[in-house]
C-alpha cells in the first residue's frame, strides 16, 4: 500500500484545489454548460452550472421534480441529439435569448 507523507498530501491538496477553481473559473466565463444526466438528474454539475451564472443545458430526465426549472424559461432541456444540436445551433445565433435565459435562472 503507497503511504504518503504529510507534504505529499499538502501537495495534493493543492493541485486538487488549483484545478477545481480553474474548473469553476471556465464555467463562470462559459455562456452555456451542458449537464447530461448520469447516475440521476441531480447530479452536482446540474446546480454548479447554474451558481456559475452559466446557462444550463440539461438532459431531458424524465423524473418529476417539485419546482424544477422550466425549458426556455430558466434553462433549456433536450431528449435527444438532434435537438441538443438544434438547441445550440438556435441559441447561439440569437444570444440576447441566451443571455434571457440565464438571467432567470434562479427565477421560479
Amino acid at each position: 500500500m503507497l503511504k504518503f507523507t504529510e507534504p505529499m498530501r499538502k501537495r495534493i491538496k493543492l493541485k486538487v484545489a488549483f484545478y477545481y477553481l480553474l474548473f469553476r473559473k471556465m464555467l463562470t466565463s462559459s455562456k452555456v454548460s451542458i449537464a447530461p444526466v448520469g447516475n440521476s438528474y441531480d447530479t452536482y454539475r446540474y446546480w454548479e452550472i447554474l451558481l456559475c451564472r452559466t446557462t444550463l443545458i440539461a438532459q431531458n430526465h424524465h423524473t418529476i421534480v417539485p419546482n424544477n426549472f422550466e425549458h426556455k424559461k430558466n434553462a433549456l432541456f433536450f431528449s435527444s441529439l438532434r435537438e441538443l444540436k438544434n438547441i445550440l445551433e438556435y441559441y447561439f445565433l440569437g444570444k440576447k435569448e441566451l443571455l434571457r435565459i440565464a438571467e432567470n435562472r434562479r427565477r421560479p
